[in-house]
């Protein structure tokens, strides 16, 4: 079991929660993001407005964060950091 740190403390997200991340609705994939460390908070809702589920989460490039309005470096690092990490535990 591989552990990801959050600003709430550490979850554990076990290998059979992480092969289900193509089947999350848009508001997992936002509770996910509102949960990493290092996240401004309105970054959640701007996923949630964008309708990101588990699967564009999967396939999401850092060209898709800067559309969305992403374009802090280091929310976009984070997010595509913590998406790999996610996404190598399936």
């Amino acid at each position: 079991m591989q552990s990801l740190h959050y600003n709430n403390g550490s979850i554990k997200l076990t290998r059979e929660r992480a092969t289900m991340v193509s089947r999350w609705e848009s508001h997992e994939v936002a509770r996910w993001i509102a949960g990493l460390a290092g996240i401004q908070s309105d970054i959640s809702e701007i996923f949630l407005k964008h309708c990101i589920n588990g699967a564009a989460l999967e396939i999401l490039l850092r060209e898709d964060l800067i559309h969305m309005g992403i374009i802090k470096l280091d929310q976009q690092l984070i997010l595509m950091q913590s998406i790999d990490l996610l996404l190598t535990l399936v």
